[in-house]
């Protein structure tokens, strides 16, 4: 985050949890988590986006398909229609094939992360792999062509890195 922080990007996080459809917590505590999160970090997200959904568990209004549930791009474009960015400028980073195809539906360059549960077998296709998110993130920096101590325009302006 540190990298991506001191380059101008806008690193924002998009997560299903299903776990609230699912009865396990309520939005209140993943609220109060993502709130601890953000203190914790040494560099804010720019925006947390979540999916409570869950197609086939839970009650209304969480049993549901939606359209932010990934690997549908709900939460992408939504990410990208409140700051203003375009997908061509944007990144997904993940470690599982239901990240990249959604970073893939919603027009983004996808970054997975080797997460140590690969089992040999080809799994969707990323523009990058890489062994950690910091190597995530120096990729994502020398593909936009961007340094670190780089400095871009806020979200409502359309920075280059997203």
């Amino acid at each position: 985050l540190s990298l991506l922080h001191g380059a101008g990007a806008l690193p924002i996080l998009v997560t299903n949890q299903s776990g609230v459809a699912r009865g396990l917590f309520t939005e209140q505590t993943l609220d109060r988590i993502h709130t601890l999160l953000q203190e914790t970090l040494e560099h804010r997200l720019a925006a947390i986006y979540y999916c409570p959904h869950h197609p086939d568990e839970g009650e209304a209004p969480y049993r549901q398909s939606c359209r932010c549930r990934k690997p549908k791009p709900g939460m992408l474009e939504q990410g990208m229609d409140d700051w203003g960015l375009s997908p061509g400028n944007c990144y997904m980073v993940g470690d599982q094939d239901l990240d990249m195809e959604c970073g893939d539906r919603a027009g983004v360059k996808t970054v997975r992360v080797l997460n140590g549960r690969e089992t040999g077998r080809r799994g969707r296709r990323a523009n990058h792999i890489a062994e950690s998110l910091l190597g995530a993130a120096r990729w994502i920096l020398a593909d936009a062509g961007l340094r670190p101590e780089s400095t871009l325009p806020g979200p409502s302006q359309g920075g280059p890195v997203d």
